[in-house]
């Protein structure tokens, strides 16, 4: 889903699906025609909730596979490449990843966990990670998020996390 395309770094907004059983891939519906979000969506992370697909990037999107269609949702409170997105129990989380702030040219590294409200369309912060950081690994295991790795500036995380945060 998204990111670049070719040598040159054109963006795309490409959605494919590989049907494991038969090996074949399907294009599915874009979920932007706008240039400008493409090129934010080279970060963007995805997770399932109850059927549908989840994206998260410079803006929130469902994707209903029944009506091959794209809903924008309540976006996250600020770009942060580097994140990541899991479901516990039918309940989107994001953590962690970098806001770069283009006018004074400082990163900030995020120990936040954000939770998604699906029927208020919106996100609070609840317990933060133990150490602030990016491009790390997550997956869910019962009602616990597991992170491990990733890096904040310069340091590169080695020793992995167990567990990390819980269900809320």
């Amino acid at each position: 889903m998204g990111g670049t395309t070719d040598e040159r770094g054109n963006e795309s907004s490409e959605v494919v699906r590989l049907d494991v059983a038969t090996g074949l891939w399907d294009e599915m519906a874009s979920w932007t025609t706008l240039e400008e979000e493409a090129e934010h969506f080279r970060f963007c992370e995805l997770c399932e909730i109850r059927g549908n697909l989840y994206v998260t990037g410079v803006s929130v999107r469902r994707y209903t596979i029944a009506t091959n269609a794209w809903i924008e949702l309540a976006a996250l409170p600020d770009f942060r490449p580097g994140h990541r997105t899991c479901a516990v129990g039918g309940t989107m989380y994001v953590l962690g990843g970098r806001s770069y702030d283009t006018r004074s040219h400082v990163s900030t590294w995020h120990d936040s966990v954000l939770k998604y409200d699906m029927p208020r369309d919106s996100w609070t912060e609840v317990c933060p990670m133990p150490s602030a950081r990016e491009g790390f690994g997550a997956c869910v295991i019962g009602e616990c998020i597991y992170v491990c790795g990733g890096e904040k500036e310069h340091f590169v995380f080695g020793t992995p996390e167990f567990p990390t945060a819980t269900m809320f």
